[in-house]
């Protein structure tokens, strides 16, 4: 690779980027480091169709630029950018158009995922002997603190993401007549039930919310507590903490909400439970998502 050739072809796309591109991700960036860190992807993604979800439009611009203008002899064969905002999306569009680049799409993420999620709940929801497990925690916006409450079934599965501002388990008091609003926990399990169906067994931990919100919506019994019982619900926070560190968390609840919301739904459609079937079995669970994945973005 000429790569003198190349800081140049990603000069242009850093100067020719339409807004909102060029007011956020790594616009600061040296020149060098992008080019080395298209070059990584395309040679990874050489020959695949490649999906950058809810972050890294800077990335994916530059490597279809460069494997467009003939810079890099090697790249993916299609580049897809799922993005929560609307801006973002006609930007990536119109840069693709401009600049004549054909294997370059973005797509607004919540509509793909509702797409995904509607099809997903329409089979599990009719499950027998299903556990829920939930929980909370803790998300900065700013420096403030948020919390974000996510419902997780027996197997790992995602089923609802909610963000307050508060954990609470009490209504709010009235003001002035006003009709208060519904603790964190009830609006949280009334989403989830409306959505999903009644659970067999709900795991949760101490958090005196749970209680009070299931004794209002009638299913305390159903509740179970204890030492390592909710393990799952634990484990299933690592993947959205990763992916919060890769972009430098949020700075808008409503973009914390969104991000939730997608990135549990992408997940889940790819989480074939590799530790846990042989391979083969994983191969078919694998080509299956992959053939669902086809059909929902064609």
């Amino acid at each position: 690779m000429d790569l003198r050739r190349a800081i140049n072809a990603i000069s242009d796309v850093v100067q020719n980027r339409p807004r909102p591109l060029r007011e956020f991700d790594q616009i600061h960036m040296k020149s060098g480091d992008m080019v080395f860190q298209s070059e990584i992807v395309a040679d990874w993604a050489a020959g695949k169709r490649l999906a950058f979800i809810g972050d890294g439009d800077a990335i994916s611009v530059c490597v279809a630029y460069l494997q467009a203008n003939a810079v890099l002899p090697f790249g993916p064969a299609h580049i897809t950018v799922f993005d929560f905002d609307e801006r973002t999306v006609n930007a990536v569009t119109r840069f693709a158009e401009a600049a004549g680049i054909g294997n370059l799409d973005a797509r607004l993420g919540p509509l793909f995922a509702a797409d995904i999620r509607r099809h997903r709940v329409s089979r599990i929801r009719g499950l027998r002997h299903w556990k829920w497990h939930l929980d909370e925690m803790y998300v900065k916006i700013n420096g403030e603190m948020h919390y974000l409450w996510r419902a997780v079934d027996h197997e790992g599965e995602v089923l609802e993401s909610y963000v307050t501002k508060k954990r609470d388990k009490r209504r709010r008091r009235t003001f002035r007549g006003k009709v208060p609003k519904p603790s964190a926990a009830l609006a949280f399990l009334k989403k989830a039930l409306k959505r999903h169906g009644r659970a067999e067994k709900i795991v949760t931990d101490g958090l005196k919310s749970y209680p009070a919100a299931m004794r209002t919506l009638g299913n305390l019994g159903r509740r179970e507590m204890g030492q390592w019982l909710n393990n799952r619900a634990e484990n299933s926070h690592l993947p959205f903490r990763r992916r919060e560190r890769a972009m430098l968390r949020f700075r808008q609840m409503k973009a914390l909400q969104k991000f939730a919301s997608v990135h549990a739904t992408f997940h889940n459609h790819f989480n074939s439970e590799r530790h846990l079937v042989s391979r083969d079995i994983y191969r078919k669970r694998r080509s299956a998502a992959l053939v669902e994945w086809k059909n929902l973005a064609a």
